[in-house]
C-alpha cells in the first residue's frame, strides 16, 4: 500500500521546488496537520497569499533548491530554482483567496557515449573451424570425401549489454532522448467551508499523468479540530482516497499534534487502513525548538486476502524522526537529528564525534 497520509509526498509537483518540508517531516509527515507551515503551498496553493521568503534546500548537499515567494503588483508570486535537470519553469501566483502553480519540465539527454562492447562469436557444425569464413569454405562438411554441402555457421555473437541484438544497435546504443511535461495545481480558500488544492499532471515519462485533490476544513469532533482529506486518481495506477482529523494540544512550552485517519487503496493487495500520526514541538529556548514526530498503521481489511494487523513492510510502516529548529527573528534554520545524533548525542554537543553530520537543512529567511 502507498502512504498517502504523507501529502507532500504524493503532491509532487511544482511547489515542491520551493516549499520545503524539512520541519514537517519531523513532526510526523504531512504538511497539512500544521497549517501554518509555508509547506502547505504545495496541497493548498492558495497558501502562498499567506507567506513571504526566500528559501534554500539541501544546504548540507550539492542536492538542493532555492525558491522565493513575494508580492508584487497586488499579487503573490513565486519562483524557484532546483538541480532538477528537466526543471525549466517554477512559477506560483496568488491573490484574492486564490492560487495557481505552474511547473513546466523539459530535458534532452545527450547520446550516451557507446561503453558497450560487441562479441563477434559462433559455432560451426562440424566443429573444427573458429571462424564463419573458414566454417562455409568447408565443402565436405561431413567428412565423407563429398564435396557436396557446406558447413552451417551458428551465430552466437552478442553485445556486452545482453539486449542489443545487432552490432550496430550495439554500437550505437542509447541515442539521445528529448522529454517535457507540465504540472498545475490550482487552490481557493472557501471560507467556512474549508480550502482546496487541485493538481493535474500530464503524462509524458516525466511527471505520472493523473489529477489529485486535497480538501482541509475545521470539523470538531472529540480531540480534532480539523479534518484533511486527499484524493489521488492517476491515469496508469490504482486510486485512493484518505481521509484524517487532526488536533493542536497546549502543552505549556510544547504543542502536541495528534491525527487519526482512514486510507483505501483501490489496488489488489489495498483495502482499508487506519493511519495515526503525532507530532511534538517543544521550546528549549526563546529561539531552539526541538521536534519529534511518529506515524503508524494498522490494516483493517485487505482485498489481496494478506493477513490484517499492524503494518511491518511498505511505505505505511510504524516510524519516527526528530528534528530541530533555530529561529532568529526574520532568519530560521530547521534540520533533521538522525540516528547517527541519538546514537552519541554528548558526543555531537560537545563536538568530539569526529563522524558527526547534520541532517537535511533548510535555511529561510522571512519577510
Amino acid at each position: 500500500m502507498k502512504n498517502v497520509t504523507k501529502i507532500l509526498t504524493a503532491v509532487v509537483l511544482c511547489t515542491a521546488v520551493f516549499a520545503s518540508d524539512n520541519r514537517v517531516s519531523n513532526l510526523g509527515g504531512n504538511a497539512a496537520f500544521w497549517p501554518g507551515d509555508e509547506a502547505n503551498i504545495a496541497a493548498f496553493p492558495a497558501q502562498i497569499n499567506n507567506h513571504g521568503f526566500v528559501q534554500v534546500t539541501g544546504m548540507q548537499s550539492s542536492e538542493g533548491s532555492v525558491g522565493m515567494v513575494f508580492s508584487n503588483g497586488g499579487a503573490n508570486w513565486s519562483l524557484g530554482w532546483s538541480n532538477s535537470a528537466t526543471d525549466f519553469v517554477n512559477l506560483g501566483w496568488g491573490k484574492d483567496g486564490m492560487g495557481l502553480d505552474v511547473n513546466y519540465k523539459m530535458s534532452t539527454a545527450a547520446e550516451t557515449p557507446n561503453t558497450l562492447t560487441w562479441t563477434a562469436s559462433g559455432t560451426c557444425l562440424d566443429g573444427s573451424y573458429t571462424t564463419e569464413a573458414t566454417c562455409i569454405a568447408d565443402l565436405d562438411c561431413d567428412d565423407d570425401g563429398t564435396a557436396d554441402d557446406t558447413c552451417v555457421w551458428t551465430d552466437t555473437s552478442s553485445c556486452s549489454d545482453g539486449a542489443a541484438a545487432t552490432e550496430a544497435a550495439c554500437t550505437n546504443y542509447a541515442g539521445g532522448v528529448s522529454a517535457s511535461g507540465f504540472d498545475i495545481s490550482f487552490g481557493k480558500d472557501l471560507g467556512d467551508a474549508g480550502e482546496i488544492g487541485v493538481h493535474f499532471a500530464s503524462g509524458d515519462g516525466i511527471t505520472t499523468e493523473g489529477f489529485m485533490i486535497d480538501y482541509r476544513k475545521s470539523c470538531g469532533f472529540w480531540v480534532f479540530t480539523d479534518m484533511v482529506a486527499h484524493l489521488n486518481s492517476p491515469d496508469d495506477g490504482d486510486m485512493d482516497l484518505d481521509v484524517d482529523w487532526f488536533g493542536h494540544m497546549d502543552a505549556g512550552a510544547a504543542d502536541v499534534m495528534f491525527a487519526m485517519g482512514i486510507m483505501y487503496d483501490t489496488a489488489s493487495d489495498g483495502g482499508m487502513t487506519l493511519t495515526t500520526d503525532l507530532g511534538v514541538e517543544a521550546a528549549v529556548t526563546d529561539n531552539v525548538t526541538v521536534r519529534g514526530g511518529m506515524s503508524w498503521a494498522y490494516a483493517l481489511t485487505n482485498d489481496g486476502g494478506d493477513q490484517t494487523g499492524a503494518v511491518t513492510t511498505g511505505d505505511l510502516d510504524y516510524g519516527w524522526s526528530t528534528g530541530a529548529g533555530v529561529n532568529l527573528g526574520s532568519f530560521g534554520v530547521d534540520f533533521d537529528l538522525g540516528a547517527g545524533f541519538w546514537g552519541n548525542p554528548l558526543g555531537w554537543v560537545s563536538g568530539q564525534d569526529d563522524d558527526a553530520a547534520w541532517g537535511a537543512l533548510t535555511a529561510t529567511y522571512s519577510f
